[in-house]
């Protein structure tokens, strides 16, 4: 097929639109390889086409652990102290 002026114009105008080969087609009566096929021909670049996207990588501030406030010991008796390690022997031995 022969392509005329007028629709070298349709094409490049639609194709820096962003419209697809195969919407470029439909609308000039061309097959979609022949609308890409007369891009590449003439180096068509696309218009205005947004470049990708960079990641943001947010890297969290550590936040101070709370610690525990240290209690103070139970004040335990001797006896109470003998109870508990006996029954800790009893029950650690088997």
């Amino acid at each position: 097929m022969n392509w005329d002026a007028q629709d070298i114009h349709t094409l490049a105008r639609l194709w820096g639109a962003g419209q697809s080969a195969r919407q470029i087609g439909n609308c000039l009566g061309y097959s979609r390889a022949s609308i890409l096929g007369k891009v590449h021909r003439l180096n068509l670049k696309r218009g205005d086409i947004p470049p990708p996207a960079k990641p943001v990588v947010i890297v969290p501030v550590p936040q101070p652990v709370a610690r525990p406030v240290p209690r103070r010991p139970q004040q335990l008796s001797k006896t109470e102290l003998r109870a508990m390690l006996a029954e800790a022997v009893r029950n650690t031995s088997g």
